[in-house]
């Protein structure tokens, strides 16, 4: 129901647009699924993994996880800006195909009957090809004009995507449950055939997707040439703090709400599903809406961040359900966050001439916060879950709240449109070629 009202909405907008008056849709639209496939293909099998683990690696199943998360984050900080950078090269849906088809080899290890360490093995190794949100996000960005339009736009992606948070685990649970665990493998591996197929010879391939020569195919280059510009390196830092805070309350919540707060199996399901709602109303609606009264994206950032700071501290003194649920009602003003974030982001890249790169660049930070977030969170738990098992989230906080006056100071998406990022050279015709070439180099 949500999904079909969010269509008509963007229906509605799409007839008052002059950009998309000759479309029946909008021109993101079509990339929308491709951002749900390899979450849902994630969040399906969510609800049947931890019990497999349980049984086969037993006291060791969380090392053996975090090792998973902590590998994968590695790789997929050093190949998504390879990822991206391909992608302003050869275009977005080719990529964006080979990416999918990159999660599929450990689903596929289990419907084989491999013993799941391989399955561990080859997660651990997708981290090489978790650069699908990349490429959506780029593609947005061809196809929409920066500022309220495109962050609006990014809303319906991230919107999407707590749709999948909804519905993946309690789908995956109860295919389980009426076929067998291996059925929501199957569903998985279909649904990533079918994405693959869908980008190849469905998705249009943006019109203004500059297909330049890549910054260089070393991804440490790339992210040095990031990290030069002063402006994207203060987002790339805001970024990671934000996703080393995220992937800490993800890795140990569940164990946290069953620990502290005896959370059984359905209990953690209603859990992630409420807040899996609140994100995808506050991606998906609540960013129009402030958009609408002209708030920028910026703003959206810092109440993002603020919104987030307060979540964790909410869960940190938590002493009942009650309070919890408070908690995920903050993810309402936390959800400001992303689609406000990658707005900002496409805009710079946009002026740089680098979509792919820096979207690249920030997923690249994200891995990396996946395996620092966690190991952060693991180890204060271990130090301090008899005597003061509140310290982790409220340090989680710190850092989140720590970001806010960066995000303040961020500039705006209209100055970031109209501001040149360097520095204009002016040549007189009368100079030879030596003299305008030192010229250039010395300004450069």
């Amino acid at each position: 129901l949500t999904v079909s009202v969010l269509y008509w909405y963007e229906m509605q907008e799409a007839k008052e647009d002059k950009l998309t008056a000759r479309c029946n849709v909008p021109p993101y639209i079509p990339v929308v699924p491709m951002a749900m496939v390899e979450f849902l293909c994630l969040t399906i099998t969510r609800a049947v993994i931890p019990g497999m683990q349980a049984d086969v690696f037993g006291k060791d199943s969380y090392r053996i996880e975090g090792l998973t998360l902590a590998s994968q984050g590695l790789l997929s900080f050093l190949f998504c800006p390879v990822i991206g950078s391909l992608s302003d090269k050869y275009g977005r849906c080719v990529p964006l195909a080979i990416c999918i088809a990159g999660v599929l080899p450990p689903t596929i290890s289990v419907i084989m009957g491999y013993h799941l360490f391989y399955y561990q093995l080859l997660m651990g190794l997708s981290g090489i090809f978790k650069g699908s949100l990349v490429i959506v996000l780029a593609y947005v960005a061809d196809v929409t004009v920066s500022g309220g339009s495109r962050t609006k736009a990014f809303g319906v992606v991230f919107g999407s995507l707590g749709f999948c948070l909804t519905v993946g685990p309690y789908l995956g649970s109860r295919i389980s449950e009426e076929y067998g665990p291996l059925s929501s493998f199957y569903l998985t591996s279909v649904l990533g055939l079918a994405g693959c197929l869908y980008s190849l010879f469905c998705l249009p391939e943006p019109k203004r997707c500059n297909k330049t020569n890549p910054q260089s195919p070393n991804p440490l280059k790339v992210l040095s040439w990031v990290c030069s510009d002063f402006f994207l390196r203060r987002l790339m830092s805001i970024a990671f703090l934000y996703y080393v805070t995220y992937w800490g309350l993800v890795s140990s919540i569940m164990l946290f709400l069953t620990r502290k707060f005896n959370y059984g199996i359905a209990e953690r399901g209603r859990f992630l599903s409420l807040i899996g709602f609140c994100h995808m109303v506050s991606e998906a609606f609540l960013v129009r809406v402030l958009i609408s009264f002209g708030v920028r994206d910026k703003t959206l950032v810092t109440l993002g961040l603020i919104g987030w700071g307060v979540k964790l501290v909410i869960f940190g003194l938590a002493t009942d359900r009650v309070a919890l649920d408070v908690g995920i009602l903050t993810s309402l003003v936390a959800g400001l966050f992303g689609p406000s974030l990658f707005s900002v982001a496409s805009t710079a890249a946009e002026a740089r001439g680098k979509q792919g790169e820096v979207q690249g660049a920030i997923a690249a930070f994200r891995g990396l916060a996946e395996g620092v977030g966690p190991v952060l969170v693991g180890f204060l738990f271990t130090f301090y879950e008899k005597t003061f098992d509140s310290l982790p989230y409220l340090v989680l906080s710190t850092i989140a709240f720590a970001c806010v006056p960066f995000a303040m100071n961020l500039a705006d998406s209209e100055k970031l449109r109209t501001t040149p990022m360097m520095p204009t050279i002016e040549v007189h015709h009368e100079m030879d070629f030596s003299e305008r070439d030192s010229l250039c180099i010395r300004d450069c």
